[in-house]
């Protein structure tokens, strides 16, 4: 649906409905959104069929050029099936030109929808005989090959999630240090960063944005700061020499569940793996910056410049130096105050965190950005365990219309004083172990996580 088209109010309410449908049997799901497929070399034409197509949807048949009963160009935008492209290509082992047909399968609508491979294959065979029967062209594919692919992870969020939480859980799973962003300028929160997205291997694209401004921004909902959710998604488009090293081959019919299953969990896996050492990073940076001001501004100054630095870390490098008042538990303070003074250096630390928290709106130290990864984290697995349940896809229910949302976590002081209060009983204080720790802890309780 393009940005311009008029909307009626109706039919923003209906969209409204059919988004919110998506996540009435579970909050979040795993599933496949656009795939581009080489369907060969082997087509059948009827060229006058298709000229009269051509004739009555000018809007759809973006260039066509034939000699004889040959395709040469053409390339058909449609919505019914995605995009499709048939030209000719030189092929070096016969030392002539062939056919080629590249087919981009779209979901279509409103684009909350996943599906599963197996829908996949049924929606590519009906997309082929609608070809067929609309313009004439009959592919013939002798194998369906996968150009390539996107994997989607759809949830439903309570409230907006954090710009912070959001860039530390793409920098991780797309081990970068620094992701691009862009705004959807036409919603309700133009001020927020809707897309980040990371391409560090050319050959794999992360992408984590905010589909509700997408929705507001191409005039398919109404534009609402209070609306009660936000729908986000991550994305992970491969190419075809990602899908043939990750999966051996890029035929379709030989992907199989096992291996996309794998292949996510890996990504996952992964992607903790590096946020594991992130924030290791952010114990060793805050520990050197603190050591640097102690010795340039002396022990009445340094606290107060060091938190003065906090934000234009992250104005300049879109992240801060501490990415929460956790990672104060485990600096070594010894290196810079006298050991006698290691505890109450970390504990005047957190209350200068929180004292910036209660008079600055725009600091997040205090939101525990780690943790709330963390959580991210988990409902990104224990929504691909349901896979092995339901299949990827998106699940509707029958009987329920309630909107099923994640809620972001928030903690309160007498809860973080809590994890304090047992970090400091540990002898050995590694943050790896503390993160293991407090992700198996949230793994635990799988329900509150799922629904």
């Amino acid at each position: 649906m393009k940005r311009n088209t008029k909307v009626s109010t109706e039919q923003k309410h209906l969209n409204e409905k059919e988004i919110q449908s998506c996540f009435t049997l579970m909050n979040s799901f795993w599933g496949f959104d656009r795939m581009d497929f080489n369907l060969g070399e082997n087509l059948i034409v009827d060229i006058e069929k298709l000229i009269e197509y051509s004739k009555k949807n000018p809007d759809k048949v973006k260039k066509l050029n034939y000699n004889s009963n040959q395709i040469e160009d053409l390339i058909i935008q449609s919505r019914e099936f995605g995009r499709l492209e048939i030209g000719k290509i030189y092929k070096k082992e016969i030392g002539d030109t062939v056919n080629y047909s590249l087919l981009q399968l779209n979901h279509g609508g409103l684009n909350f929808e996943t599906l599963s491979i197996s829908a996949i294959r049924k929606k590519l065979i009906k997309v082929m005989t609608e070809i067929k029967q609309q313009t004439g062209i009959w592919i013939i594919p002798t194998t369906i090959r996968i150009h390539q692919m996107e994997i989607s992870f759809t949830f439903a969020t309570d409230a907006i999630i954090h710009f912070q939480t959001r860039n530390l859980l793409l920098r991780a799973l797309s081990n970068t240090s620094q992701v691009n962003k862009k705004v959807y300028t036409k919603c309700s929160t133009p001020e927020d960063h809707h897309i980040l997205s990371s391409k560090k291997n050319e050959n794999l694209l992360h992408v984590l944005y905010d589909k509700t401004a997408k929705a507001e921004h191409n005039n398919q909902i109404e534009s609402n700061v209070s609306r009660k959710y936000r729908i986000y998604r991550y994305e992970m488009t491969l190419n075809e020499q990602k899908i043939k090293s990750e999966f051996k081959s890029t035929d379709l019919d030989k992907l199989n569940n096992d291996q996309l299953y794998s292949f996510v969990y890996s990504v996952i896996e992964k992607g903790l793996c590096n946020f594991k050492i992130i924030v290791q990073t952010s114990v060793r940076d805050t520990q050197n910056k603190l050591k640097e001001l102690y010795e340039e501004k002396g022990k009445d100054g340094y606290i107060k410049t060091f938190f003065e630095t906090q934000l234009n870390h992250a104005m300049d490098y879109l992240y801060p130096i501490t990415l929460d008042e956790s990672i104060f538990l485990f600096i070594d303070a010894s290196k810079f105050v006298n050991p006698k003074n290691c505890a109450r250096t970390k504990k005047n630390l957190i209350k200068e965190s929180r004292r910036n928290d209660l008079k600055n709106e725009s600091y997040f130290l205090s939101i525990m950005i780690t943790w709330q990864v963390l959580y991210l984290f988990s409902l990104m697995l224990n929504s691909l365990y349901l896979v092995t349940i339901f299949d990827f896809g998106c699940y509707k229910s029958n009987q329920n219309n309630k909107l099923h949302f994640f809620k972001i976590p928030s903690f309160t002081n007498e809860e973080k004083d809590s994890f304090i209060n047992d970090v400091n009983k540990i002898k050995d204080k590694d943050i790896g172990s503390s993160l293991d720790s407090f992700l198996n802890e949230i793994q635990i309780n799988t329900s509150s996580i799922l629904i």
